[in-house]
């Protein structure tokens, strides 16, 4: 939303005579509030000496107002942008100020902290084991909490009230009984107004000091049913999708082809993988994988598909019914960036986040059925499946 606001700024000039500009500023307020969804206010200045107009914050949270300009020569308009703020416990404020030559007048602003609630984690990925998961629940008044029906069987809340401030209240999670998955959400109400916290159990491995998913993603944010099924094919940065299909020689309706090069890295904006969940880094996917020497990988079946047992130096002995703490990735083969063609079917492919020194492409591991693993560079626009890396949860 836009905002128009009067600023006056009269400069008197001592005509005929040598002496210093004199000038005299009238502000048409010293105070402007703003909600918390942010917006743009625009305010005009009248003035015959050139002005500069300078942002000071009151604490470290700077850089959520844009002054566009920062100099006139004379009359003009100045815009300010101010962006939207979340917290709900606090105001945040800066102040605005206007010099022309060695007079100086100021404007406050005030920016009102989001009514509401605000979690420090929105998404609480569990371990199967279960255990409990501290959660601070900000809040900008008194509210109340409750469990998604039918889920309170398995995940209790040891405080499901608070008052405004900041509340610790901690998620007691049973253990998970089989090799299923499950999910809940946590509503909290804070008058007409609530926030949800997602709980996800089921999802993932415990293999080192990282959480790996069970399956591939497939359809964007989301993981496919089982370790066994394919999950889509992904280009680099982006969140489209392709499906694999063995053999298939056609290039897929709106696959970009070609070489480029790309941003730094895979912005969060079109990450695949489902909310608190990421795409692994080069030095993550290794540490996973070991090497042709210290092997923690094997070739082998998860009943009626092909695929890698992935995590463990015990990865020869694992089956659908003990992984011995590996996960399986299944056979996928990839989308050349050239045509958009699917090659090299009978193989795993792991894709990472990370650049090969340079913007043209990613590093990707391939573990071929011959039980040896290669590490290539390709281009952007190949498409790969995802594995995604979650952090342990304390």
């Amino acid at each position: 939303m836009k905002y128009n606001i009067i600023l006056f700024l009269s400069a008197l000039t001592c005509m005929g005579c040598n002496k210093d500009l004199a000038v005299n500023f009238t502000l048409g307020t010293d105070l402007l509030e703003v909600p918390c969804d942010g917006g743009v206010y625009t305010f005009n200045i009248e003035s015959n000496t050139p002005t500069r107009t300078t942002v000071s914050y009151d604490d470290d949270n700077s850089g959520w107002i844009f002054v566009l300009p920062t100099y006139l020569k004379a009359n003009g308009i100045i815009e300010l942008r101010i962006s939207s703020y979340d917290y709900v416990l606090e105001n945040r404020s800066a102040t605005i100020t206007v010099t022309a030559g060695e007079t100086s007048k100021s404007m406050k602003i005030v920016q009102f902290a989001k009514p509401g609630v605000f979690f420090d984690n929105p998404y609480v990925i569990t371990l199967d084991s279960g255990g409990q998961y501290p959660v601070t629940v900000a809040s900008s008044g008194a509210w109340t909490a409750s469990v998604s029906a039918g889920d309170e069987s398995w995940l209790t809340l040891d405080k499901s009230t608070g008052e405004q401030g900041e509340t610790v209240t901690t998620l007691n999670v049973e253990p998970l009984e089989n090799n299923d998955r499950r999910d809940a959400t946590v509503t909290v109400t804070v008058g007409e107004m609530m926030e949800q916290l997602h709980v996800s159990q089921g999802y993932g491995t415990v293999i080192g000091n990282l959480m790996w998913s069970k399956c591939d993603v497939g359809e964007p944010n989301t993981f496919t049913s089982s370790p066994d099924i394919r999950g889509l094919l992904y280009q680099y940065d982006s969140k489209v999708g392709y499906q694999y299909v063995e053999n298939d020689q056609s290039t897929p309706n709106g696959y970009v082809t070609g070489a480029y090069a790309g941003g730094d890295t895979w912005q969060e904006a079109n990450n695949p993988c489902p909310p608190g969940w990421r795409i692994p880094t080069s030095d993550e996917l290794s540490s996973l994988i070991g090497n042709n020497e210290n092997k923690k990988f094997y070739w082998g079946w998860w009943h009626a598909m092909q695929g890698a047992y992935i995590g463990s130096v015990d990865a020869s002995s694992a089956t659908p019914e003990d992984t011995k703490g590996c996960i399986f990735v299944p056979m996928s083969g990839r989308r050349t960036w050239q045509a958009g063609v699917v090659d090299i079917s009978s193989t795993v492919f792991l894709q990472s986040i990370t650049r090969p020194g340079h913007n043209w492409g990613r590093t990707v591991y391939q573990i071929h059925w011959d039980n040896n693993v290669y590490t290539i560079n390709d281009e952007n626009n190949a498409a790969y499946a995802i594995r995604c890396v979650a952090d342990v949860p304390e």
